[in-house]
Formats: structure tokens, C-alpha cells, sequence
């Protein structure tokens, strides 16, 4: 079931984006480095002051399993910020489920375009593939 997110979600919604390497950062810390791709690179603490309104969670059997997320990059324009699935459940459709929601989401406020940077090759595909991103 894919649902919008609300501020009760919080606690799973961190604990499903810790699988991807994710943290509660304070204003004061210092991003930590990610060696998961084989190289380094600062971890973005992208969900400072989240709008959950934007967000929303796939939960299997009442638990969350997933989150995703947009953010306005301009009138025109909306940027995804996150997309997680811890690995025991993936390949089961919530990751596409999630992408459709915001897609949707975006679309109906309006935005002309949706944005995702992405870095890992194996996401790049997957976006490629399920929603033909160029």
C-alpha cells in the first residue's frame, strides 16, 4: 500500500533510509564520507526541514518497507530528493509504486518537470527502464 507520509512516520521513515547509508544530521555536524559505491563522496542530508507533504510511504503488512520524496526546484520544476527500499524488500514493486505516487503528485501541482539526480549506475538503469528517464 502506498500512502502519503505524516510526521507519525518519521522514526521508520529514518530507519528505512539508514539502508541507504542515511543519518539524522544536526545544522552542526559534518557529513560523514559513503565508501558503499567505491569511492568517496559527502552524504547530502537532504531531509532538513522535510516537507512530509510531499513524501509518501509503502507500507507491507503495517510496516513501512519504503519512502520517497519531492521538493519544488522552481514553478516549473520539482527535483526527487528520496527514493529507499531496504534490500529484503525490493523487487516487490514498491520502488516503481513510490516513483508512480510523487510522479503523479508533481504532475497534478502542476510541475512541467521532475528532476532526479542519481549517481549509482544500477539506479540510472532503473530509472531508465521503468520511467524513461533521459
Amino acid at each position: 500500500m502506498i500512502r502519503a507520509a505524516s510526521v507519525e512516520d518519521l522514526d521508520s521513515i529514518v530507519e528505512v533510509l539508514s539502508h541507504f547509508n542515511f543519518q539524522v544530521l544536526t545544522p552542526t555536524d559534518k557529513a560523514p564520507l559513503d565508501r558503499l559505491w567505491g569511492r568517496d563522496f559527502p552524504i547530502r542530508n537532504e531531509v532538513t526541514e522535510l516537507d512530509l507533504g510531499n513524501g509518501f510511504v509503502a507500507e507491507h503488512e503495517g510496516k513501512v518497507v519504503g519512502f520517497c520524496h519531492f521538493r519544488e526546484e522552481d514553478d516549473a520544476t520539482a527535483k526527487t530528493t528520496l527514493l529507499s527500499v531496504p534490500p529484503a524488500f525490493r523487487k516487490n514493486g514498491f520502488g516503481r509504486a513510490l516513483q508512480e505516487a510523487r510522479m503523479e503528485k508533481a504532475y497534478r501541482a502542476g510541475y512541467k518537470q521532475l528532476v532526479t539526480y542519481c549517481e549509482h549506475p544500477d539506479s540510472q538503469r532503473w530509472y531508465i527502464k521503468h520511467f524513461n528517464y533521459r
